[in-house]
């Protein structure tokens, strides 16, 4: 799982791409302190990309993302263990 705080963005402004075992999260903040109708801003508008190499024991087609009151959680399953099984013997 990763976990990230993303103060004044939206999840409109998040972008997560997967690409050849390459997860890409990258966004810009919708606030800019050069608007003229804020009074005080904590946080300028910021881009942001980090790429995060994924292992081959990911399960890709089952990541999920959520993002909440400016935290994105992106859910990163294993594959299922695989299941020994008997291979029946036949004669000709």
């Amino acid at each position: 799982m990763l976990l990230g705080d993303f103060p004044g963005m939206a999840s409109e402004d998040i972008n997560i791409e997967f690409h050849e075992q390459m997860l890409t999260i990258s966004g810009a903040s919708g606030i800019s302190a050069g608007t003229g109708k804020l009074r005080r801003c904590e946080f300028d508008r910021r881009s942001l990309e980090r790429s995060f190499r994924i292992h081959e024991e990911i399960n890709t087609d089952g990541i999920s993302a959520s993002f909440d009151n400016g935290a994105l959680t992106v859910v990163l399953p294993l594959m299922p263990a695989p299941v020994p099984r008997s291979i029946p013997v036949t004669t000709r």
